[in-house]
Formats: C-alpha cells, structure tokens, sequence
C-alpha cells in the first residue's frame, strides 16, 4: 500500500483471515483445531466439558483455541471494535512531517475503528492456537450458560530485516487479524508487517524493524452448551524501534513509538 508508509506486514493470506501461511505462527496452516494439540476432550460444545470447566492452563488453551477456530471455520457473524493509541513518538525530522505522522497514524489504525461482519462472510479474525507455555494466571469459571475465561500472555518480540523476519509472540496466536504483508486493516502489527509496509511505500525505507508487546490481557466469554464465541476481549501494549529510517530526502538513524490496543469482538451469529 504505496500510500501507507508505516503499514507492518500483511500479504494475499491478509485479505481472507482462513489463508493459510505456514511461517505465519497464527496462520491455520501453523493452527489446526482438529490436531493432536487440541484433543477433544477440551473442544467446546462435546459432552465432557459441557459439565467439567476446563482447569489447567492446557486445557483453558484448548478450550479457548477451539471456541475460536470454530467461529472462522463456521464464518460467524460478529462485530468488532478496535481502539488504538499512540502515547510517545520519536522520530526526529520524519515527525516533523504531516504527511509522514498521518500516514502513520491511519497505518497503525490509531483511534476508533467499528466493523460488522455478516454470518456466512470472510470476517477478520485469525485462527488461535495458544497453548499453556503462552499463558499466566488463566482462569475459567462457569456464569450461567457461559464459561469466562481470563488470561494473561507472555511478552513477546517479532524483528524483521533484510537477512529475515521472525515471530513466534503468543499474540500472534490468539485469533486477532494478522497475517503477513501491509495490510493496515491487521489487529496486530508485528515488525514484517511494519518493515514490509516501509520498504513498500514511494521513496520510504528502513533497515530494520524490532516490535515488543506485554500487558496482553484475554477475557472471552463462551456458551458453555454449544461452545459458541459470546464475547471475546484482547488488549495489549507496543512498542517498536527502527533503524535507519528514510522517507524522500530525510533519513534518521532510529525512530521509536510506543502504543496501546483494544479489540472487542461482540454479536456473534453462528
């Protein structure tokens, strides 16, 4: 996306959240709910969880992973609300120019944006394959006909440069919409994303990107009955470094910003 310089890594896998990328941790390909890491004694809506709430971190994974993948396999409906802000940006000159913060600005989606999705179409949301080395404190207790599931993830870090990218954060596991390329329409951002969406914009370039996210916090509400998505609530701090920024005439040796994300999922229709 030419017009956008600060948009981080999305790719073809980007405009249909059930493409599958195999290097893409979040991707299907990298996540199958049908596969030995989620058995079936944890998948929502069979027998023996429908009267047993799942309890160890394994088994809250599970259950949450396939309440997730069954809302983008079955195509749900559902809305969705993102709020972004951006508290510290630095990059010398480059932040000097207007057209350079609003590209950025529109690119990392800051402020608030709401979408709807109809039942049957190709919403954006990923498919989610954490598991419990990626989880802290989870809990899950019965409310009503409803399972609540709290959660907090490990920090994690994506870097990307010439010589490669990598990205193996549990956020890019828990079903937010991402994939690889440009695609500013991405729930999370990681440094391919943002290196990639530089070096494609007119007269942009940088040499190298480093993205960190902490404080990811997880509440998803699920039909304990039919293991059906209610709700699901992901919120999550940022930051990232850069080095050797260039935009037209103007280079600098590093730019940093740091940032916080919200993203309500609601109205499911299965």
């Amino acid at each position: 996306d030419p017009a956008a310089p600060a948009d981080p890594s999305a790719d073809p896998s980007a405009t249909d959240p059930s493409a599958t990328d195999p290097s893409n941790p979040a991707s299907p390909a990298a996540t199958d709910p049908a596969s030995p890491a989620t058995p079936s004694a944890a998948k929502p809506g069979s027998s023996s969880t429908a009267s047993k709430v799942p309890s160890t971190a394994a088994d809250i994974a599970a259950y949450y992973n396939a309440a997730v993948n069954k809302a983008v396999n079955s195509k749900a409906g559902f809305s969705k609300k993102r709020v972004t802000s951006i508290s510290n940006l630095n990059g010398g000159k480059l932040m000097e120019m207007k057209i350079v913060v609003d590209t950025v600005n529109d690119f990392l989606g800051v402020g608030t944006q709401n979408k709807s999705y109809a039942k049957g179409k190709v919403g954006e949301i990923s498919k989610a394959s954490l598991t419990a080395k990626d989880i802290s404190s989870p809990t899950c207790k019965q409310s009503g006909n409803n399972y609540v599931i709290t959660m907090t993830l490990k920090n994690g870090t994506s870097k990307a440069s010439s010589a490669g990218k990598h990205d193996s954060t549990a956020l890019a596991r828990t079903g937010l919409y991402s994939g690889v390329g440009d695609k500013k329409a991405y729930d999370y951002k990681n440094a391919g994303n943002i290196f990639d969406g530089l070096n494609n914009a007119d007269g942009a370039s940088v040499e190298s990107v480093v993205e960190n996210n902490k404080n990811i916090k997880i509440t998803a509400t699920i039909n304990s009955k039919t293991g059906n998505l209610v709700s699901l609530h992901i919120s999550y701090d940022w930051n990232v470094a850069l080095t050797k920024v260039k935009y037209t005439i103007v280079t600098i040796k590093s730019a940093t910003g740091d940032a916080k994300t919200s993203v309500d999922f609601t109205n499911f229709v299965f």
